[in-house]
């Protein structure tokens, strides 16, 4: 892929998940932003992490 044409530089792979999945990581994803936002010292970022079916939330400290 590294020395495709420039409109085959556009594709991307990702993981075949159901539609549950998707509504489960979805949910995920909703909550990780609510949780980031609901951090007022802003030294936190809450992220979705993991591979389809064993996806976490977990807490990052911010880099400066």
């Amino acid at each position: 892929m590294k020395h495709a044409e420039s409109k085959l530089k556009k594709v991307i792979i990702v993981h075949d998940m159901t539609e549950l999945k998707r509504q489960q990581h979805q949910r995920l994803v909703d909550e990780a932003k609510l949780r980031t936002e609901e951090d007022s010292s802003g030294k936190f970022h809450v992220k979705v992490w993991g591979m389809p079916g064993h996806m976490r939330i977990v807490k990052l400290k911010v880099r400066n």
